[in-house]
């Protein structure tokens, strides 16, 4: 079941074309990794199931070329957790679902059908995926991810600062808010749940994103 949702999910983004084997310079092999993933008590989530491209099969110069993206450093982390704390603002979690495949893919990138969802041509030969979207494991799947994210949050106002790519600020008649980002996951300050509560339904308009709740 947790392969037939991560499929789905992957299909619902359009996150690729199937086309025939001969289109594509070097097919990237990918895999299935299987995730339990647990509450705090050490209780079952749930079964997670991700296919990945299998980034070492990639070739430079065919597959990628540039591939930095930034992350939020530990030492941010607590900065804005001081900071809240200092100026009474409250921390909340968010988590973009399936973050990669949400932005499009900037290079041309052909992966493996996922295994057990292999559909075939009329002569019997299975297709490749030609990528639409990110693809986990890739190598600059995390660099259009960012990218995306960024155009999208400059966009509504937020302010990137240079000290960190990865902490956001907005000042509004909710006062100002911060976001710290890691990947797909969101650190977000601000006055109250229901201001977290716009963030997230703004989050929604351009992804498919959880609230986590307040921090603890």
């Amino acid at each position: 079941f947790a392969r037939d949702a991560e499929f789905d999910q992957l299909v619902d983004a359009q996150a690729w074309t199937l086309v025939p084997r001969s289109e594509a310079p070097n097919v990237i092999s990918g895999k299935w990794v299987f995730k339990i993933k647990k509450n705090s008590d050490g209780s079952i989530e749930r079964y997670k199931a991700r296919w990945c491209a299998r980034g070492f099969s990639q070739k430079q110069d065919i597959d990628y070329s540039e591939v930095f993206a930034p992350v939020i450093r530990y030492s941010s982390v607590r900065l804005l957790l001081a900071y809240a704390n200092l100026h009474s603002l409250k921390p909340f979690g968010a988590d973009v679902s399936n973050a990669f495949a949400r932005a499009d893919c900037t290079d041309n990138l052909f992966v493996e059908q996922p295994h057990g969802y292999t559909k075939f041509d009329s002569a019997g030969n299975p297709f490749v995926c030609k990528l639409n979207k990110g693809l986990y494991g890739t190598k600059q799947a995390g660099r259009d991810w960012h990218r995306a994210l960024r155009a999208k949050l400059l966009l509504a106002g937020w302010v990137q600062h240079e000290s960190d790519p990865s902490i956001y600020s907005l000042d509004g008649p909710s006062g100002r808010q911060f976001l710290g980002i890691y990947v797909d996951d969101i650190i977000h300050l601000c006055s109250s749940l229901s201001v977290h509560d716009t963030f997230v339904s703004f989050c929604n308009s351009n992804f498919p994103t959880t609230s986590q709740g307040e921090l603890s």
